[in-house]
């Protein structure tokens, strides 16, 4: 049975991208671990869990490979940075954009381990 979009972004695709942004921030930007949790809105242990690869480290090496997941953490984190972007907002705008994207949302689902996603009342992307 396939899942909901929302159900699937929130419980499984959004920490993964948060990870990846999280991981520029820090390995790029030179951030401290507490100076990017602030702008993620999220803890400092999650932020070390993403840096040091203790969550999920296999799968953020994964959609690092995908050009536009990694330049769309760039500049979520520039924007962060400079201001310019709202963790909250960007959030649902990367849900919206990504709903809409079905190639990259089954490259995503793919390196997710995810089967099945119900995008709308009568479409279900099935993942190969």
């Amino acid at each position: 049975m396939a899942k909901l979009y929302c159900e699937v972004y929130t419980q499984r695709i959004l920490p993964a991208l948060r990870a990846l942004i999280a991981k520029v921030l820090v390995q790029e930007y030179r951030l401290s671990q507490v100076d990017a949790s602030r702008l993620l809105e999220v803890t400092q242990a999650s932020i070390n869990y993403y840096v040091s690869g203790k969550r999920g480290r296999q799968v953020l090496e994964e959609l690092e490979k995908i050009p536009k997941i990694r330049e769309r953490a760039e500049s979520i984190a520039r924007g962060l940075l400079e201001g310019s972007v709202d963790a909250t907002v960007f959030l649902c705008d990367w849900c919206n954009s990504l709903r809409q994207d079905l190639d990259l949302l089954r490259d995503i689902a793919r390196i997710l381990g995810i089967r099945e996603i119900r995008v709308s009342k009568d479409q279900v992307l099935v993942i190969s």
